[in-house]
C-alpha cells in the first residue's frame, strides 16, 4: 500500500508501483486540460504515439480508465476528474519543493579564492570580468590573495587558490595546472619626471647603462635575468644598485636618488604622479612565455573557474587582438 501526503492531507492506493512518474502525471494534466492528445504532446515535446504509450501506461498502473477517446478529443471520465484534481495538489506541491530547493542552492555562499601579483597589479579587463563574475554569482564570496607569481602557483597547485593572474613564465610543464594566455608582459623603468628618460615612449638597455638599477628582492628573477641578458647581448654591464622589497619602496628610491627601479608595473589602482614607466624595448616581445595568464588546477571543478573564461573570451570578442596571440594586448 502506497501513502502519499499532500497539503497535509493522506491518500493511499493499493495497487500503484514504483512505475508512476512526475512525467506521467504532468502529461496527464496537459491531456486533461487541453482535451486533445496531439496538443498535450506538442507541449511536452513527444510525438502523439508516445505521448498515447504514456498515457496508457498511466491508466493501467492507476488501475482505472481515465479518458473518454474520440477521434477529434478526449474528455475525462468521472475517476479521471478525481485524478486531475488530486494532480493538480501534487504537481503544485511538487513546483513549490523546487522552487525553495533552487532558493535555497542560490543562498549557500561558496568562496572563491583569486589571486594576482601586487606588483603588476590586474589589469582594467581583468577587474571589470571579476565585476561581471560577481552580477552573475552573487552568492560567492571572492577573497582577494595578492603575492608573487612562483608563489600563487603554488597556492594553485596546493589548492589554496581557485585561480589566479601571474606570469607564466613560471610555470613548468610538471605542473598539474592549465593556463589561458591573456597579456603581454611589459618591462618598464620607473624614472622621476625630472629625468631625460621620461620623455621617451621606450628606452633601451643602452640608455639604461649610465644609471644604476634596481629590483624587486627574490620575487622576480627571471626579469632579472632577461635584463642581463639584454646588456650581455649589446657587450655591456648592467649596474645594479640592490633590491627592495615592493613597489613603494622602488618608488622612494626613484625619488631621492639618481636610480631606475625595474618592474612590470601596470597597476590601474595606483598612480605616481612624479613617477613615469617607461617600456624597456628589449623586453616583451610577442611571446608566450612573456605573458599574463589566468591558471587555475586542473582538476578544479570550481564552476566560476568556467565561468571566468567565457567572461573573458566574450570580452576579447568584442575587442580584437592587435597581434594575434593575446586576447587583450
Amino acid at each position: 500500500e502506497w501513502i502519499w501526503f499532500v497539503c497535509g492531507k493522506e491518500y493511499s492506493y493499493r495497487g500503484w508501483n514504483r512505475a508512476v512518474t512526475i512525467q506521467m502525471m504532468q502529461a496527464f494534466w496537459q491531456a486533461a486540460k487541453l482535451g486533445n492528445f496531439t496538443r498535450a504532446a506538442e507541449n511536452c515535446f513527444m510525438t502523439q504515439p508516445a505521448f498515447s504509450r504514456l498515457m496508457s501506461r498511466f491508466e493501467k498502473e492507476m488501475g482505472v480508465r481515465l479518458f473518454e477517446r474520440t477521434t477529434r478529443h478526449v474528455t475525462l471520465t468521472p475517476e479521471g476528474v478525481i485524478c486531475l484534481k488530486r494532480i493538480d495538489e501534487i504537481l503544485e506541491a511538487y513546483d513549490r519543493m523546487r522552487t525553495e530547493l533552487e532558493e535555497a542552492q542560490s543562498a549557500v555562499v561558496t568562496e572563491l579564492h583569486v589571486g594576482y601579483n601586487p606588483v603588476s597589479g590586474p589589469p582594467e579587463f581583468f577587474v571589470q570580468a571579476l565585476r561581471q563574475l560577481q552580477k552573475a554569482y552573487p552568492h560567492v564570496r571572492v577573497t582577494i590573495v595578492r603575492t608573487y607569481s612562483n608563489q600563487l602557483y603554488e597556492q594553485v597547485i596546493n589548492g589554496q587558490i581557485d585561480f589566479a593572474l601571474v606570469s607564466q613564465a613560471y610555470q613548468s610543464s610538471n605542473m598539474p595546472v592549465q593556463g589561458r594566455p591573456l597579456q603581454p608582459i611589459l618591462l618598464y623603468a620607473l624614472v622621476e619626471n625630472r629625468n631625460p628618460l621620461a620623455k621617451l615612449e621606450t628606452v633601451s638597455a643602452c640608455e639604461l647603462a649610465e644609471y644604476p638599477l634596481f629590483f624587486m628582492k627574490n620575487t622576480a628573477p627571471l626579469t632579472r635575468e632577461s635584463l642581463v641578458m639584454a646588456f650581455q647581448a649589446k657587450g655591456m654591464t648592467m649596474r645594479e644598485d640592490g633590491e627592495v622589497d615592493d613597489l613603494e619602496e622602488m618608488v622612494m628610491r626613484v625619488r631621492i636618488g639618481n636610480t631606475i627601479g625595474i618592474s612590470s608595473f601596470c597597476d590601474p589602482n595606483r598612480s605616481y604622479p612624479d613617477i613615469v614607466p617607461v617600456r624597456i624595448a628589449e623586453y616583451g616581445q610577442p611571446d608566450r612565455a612573456a605573458c599574463r595568464a589566468m591558471v587555475w588546477h586542473k582538476d578544479c571543478t570550481h564552476p566560476c573557474v568556467g565561468a571566468m573564461l567565457a567572461i573573458l573570451d566574450q570580452m576579447a570578442k568584442e575587442k580584437p587582438s592587435r597581434n594575434g596571440i593575446y586576447p587583450f594586448d
